[in-house]
């Protein structure tokens, strides 16, 4: 055997033993959620958390110095530029609550709460904009509780108190009330704009459809103070360009196709909310294996902190890794087979990501074929007729909306092939509903409500299967 073959041996054996040392269990990338009552004090997560190599050879975090701004080198047009990036330190002593955090006898008393917010919502009457009696109309024929319907007003209320926002200005904070308001009412309404936010759109649907008040609590959380916290106890800081409206956000009023400001603040804090409790990130580079540098995809341990996913409105959504003085680009293309948008987010992480971020019991509800089926957390076919009992116990436990990842392309969205030019093979949508004895779906689309529809379940299955695959 030539010497060669050898070392492409050896190289093959090392990259194995590299992955099966440094792979973790999917539940490992996040920080578990506490029993509230076992939980210390949670001081804001410094920007920077390095992990130091102990002499056993494991790695600890270590919370160093906060930087409150970084800059990261992007390449643009074959040229390279500098971008600073601002993380929000303002209102940084207001208390963040958490998420499974217990509301007050007044706090849940829809009539205190309802005036309360009544007294300060200063809506234009109009066609788009209804009026006071509308609001309440549209808020009420959701047939939601009471008490969930007073907490969704409770948070709405607190933006529109917080005078000393320096963020937003009045005119701003009363648009935002609308909108919330607006989606809580219509949650079929959320879009993901130009932006390849389409797996937390569905997130943020599938929130304001079984968790509104938790959804609003985000939204507020993070237009007010730039952080909201997570079940875990760690506090999700975004960057300033993300919370600042994008031009999407600035579409007012807000229409079928554009992402408003209330689904940009939801959807970045939640792909952040993943990011920033990773422990694990896929990097192309070089690295030492038995003393031999390989140049490769590796997976590479790193601090719980350190990673933040940033959507720049001139240069796109990319992932930065800071460590101490300095920050480096992870291209999103190279961390590995998510191809749903959003930052890359592996499906079978949807479902902790969801209970993390809005403290709800953990609940599965990622549809998945078999053949990529990933962690104990998706909802694993191979038939059509596994799929159709899937989808009848999910109806018949009320666990809709469901979410599932289809083809580019495929028979339910073939009609959009010149809007979605993105190089991307998969796009996530929500499904709203299954009626098992018509074996019809309802499908929520996130582009816009154009590509919502109605559709047989073999037209739902085929467009779900993976590439090259068959029918059953």
């Amino acid at each position: 055997m030539t010497l060669l073959s050898w070392n492409m041996i050896l190289w093959a054996a090392a990259f194995v033993w590299k992955i099966g040392k440094t792979m973790v269990k999917e539940d490992d990338r996040f920080e578990k959620p506490q029993p509230a009552g076992k939980n210390q004090a949670n001081p804001e997560l410094s920007l920077v958390a390095l992990a130091q190599p102990e002499q056993s050879g494991k790695s600890k975090e270590k919370a160093i110095k906060d930087y409150p701004a970084f800059s990261v080198q992007l390449g643009q047009f074959g040229e390279v530029a500098t971008v600073s990036y601002d993380f929000v330190n303002h209102n940084k002593d207001k208390v963040v609550n958490r998420p499974d955090k217990t509301y007050s006898a007044e706090e849940s008393n829809l009539e205190l709460q309802e005036n309360r917010l009544f007294r300060l919502l200063k809506l234009p009457v109009g066609s788009v904009f209804p009026d006071q009696a509308g609001v309440k109309k549209n808020m009420n024929d959701r047939g939601l509780s009471s008490s969930e319907l007073a907490h969704c007003y409770h948070h709405v209320s607190r933006l529109l108190e917080d005078t000393d926002n320096q963020m937003l200005g009045e005119m701003e904070r009363q648009r935002l009330a609308f909108d919330i308001l607006r989606l809580v009412a219509q949650p079929g309404q959320v879009t993901q704009g130009d932006s390849p936010t389409c797996l937390t759109a569905n997130v943020q649907h599938r929130a304001l459809v079984r968790d509104p008040a938790a959804a609003v609590k985000v939204v507020v959380d993070v237009a007010t103070t730039g952080r909201t916290m997570l079940a875990s106890g760690q506090q999700i800081v975004l960057d300033d360009l993300s919370i600042k409206r994008d031009r999407d956000a600035r579409s007012w009023p807000p229409n079928d196709w554009h992402r408003s400001y209330t689904s940009q603040l939801f959807q970045l804090a939640a792909i952040n909310s993943y990011w920033q409790s990773a422990k694990e990130v896929i990097e192309y580079g070089t690295h030492d294996l038995f003393g031999q540098s390989v140049t490769g995809m590796f997976p590479e341990r790193v601090a719980r902190g350190s990673l933040r996913y940033v959507q720049d409105p001139d240069l796109g959504d990319h992932l930065v890794k800071t460590a101490k003085d300095k920050a480096t680009l992870v291209p999103l293309s190279e961390i590995g087979s998510g191809q749903e948008g959003a930052g890359e987010i592996p499906l079978a992480a949807v479902s902790s990501l969801y209970a993390n971020l809005l403290g709800s019991t953990k609940s599965d509800f990622v549809l998945s074929h078999k053949e990529h089926g990933r962690g104990k957390t998706l909802l694993e076919y191979d038939t059509e007729s596994e799929l159709h009992d899937l989808l009848t116990k999910m109806q018949n436990e009320k666990n809709m909306p469901l979410m599932g990842s289809i083809k580019i392309g495929s028979e339910l969205i073939k009609d959009a092939k010149p809007i979605v030019a993105t190089g991307r093979e998969r796009h996530a949508i929500s499904i709203a509903s299954y009626d098992p004895e018509t074996r019809r779906v309802q499908i929520e689309n996130s582009w816009e409500k154009y590509f919502d529809r109605e559709a047989d379940l073999s037209t739902l299955y085929e467009s779900m299967l993976p590439r090259r695959r068959r029918r059953k």
